[in-house]
């Protein structure tokens, strides 16, 4: 059980870490702008489409946005994908699916067959591995799948994401 538990504990700071450095940001920056409590959603602008790097604690976060859709890479491990929408200068994040590649990074050998995963289908698939009951999946591996929200500016080449704890920048590759 101890090695279940540290195993999907790394697992879940890894995650919480990556989607944190894209939702969240890091460092400080007084100047934010504030987030309406309900602004309307909808596919981001052009300006967002494409590559976009930032430095992590892990290495390299790129996430890649294409008229809505994300897909995120820890290192060359792709990592989760999903919906992005924004309003005016407030985006929304949702992670639909995530991908085998980070899970097995952190393993000895992999344990899940090369695939994305919906939460459904990770709770299952690791299910089969190592029982784990719904409050420990939702524990360990909830927070990646819930929605994120923050603001964003474009400045010349780079994306800046805040969650109200500073801006995280992003270049674009």
């Amino acid at each position: 059980m101890l090695r279940k538990k540290s195993w999907f504990g790394t697992l879940a700071v890894i995650a919480t870490l990556s989607v944190g450095m894209l939702a969240v940001g890091c460092g400080s920056n007084d100047n934010s702008p504030a987030a309406p409590s309900t602004p309307p959603f909808a596919t981001p602008p052009a300006s967002l489409n494409g590559a976009w790097v930032s430095e992590i604690v892990e290495g390299n976060l790129l996430c890649t946005i294409d008229n809505g859709n994300f897909e995120m890479k820890v290192d060359n491990n792709r990592f989760a994908k999903g919906t992005c929408l924004t309003s005016n200068l407030n985006f929304k994040l949702t992670i639909t699916h995530v991908h085998s590649d980070i899970i097995n990074s952190m393993s000895p050998v992999p344990v899940l067959v090369p695939n994305w995963y919906s939460k459904s289908e990770l709770k299952t698939a690791l299910n089969s591995i190592v029982p784990i009951t719904d409050a420990d999946f939702e524990e360990e591996f909830g927070e990646m799948f819930r929605e994120q929200t923050g603001t964003y500016k474009l400045e010349g080449g780079f994306l800046y994401v805040n969650k109200g704890e500073g801006y995280q920048q992003f270049h674009r590759q």
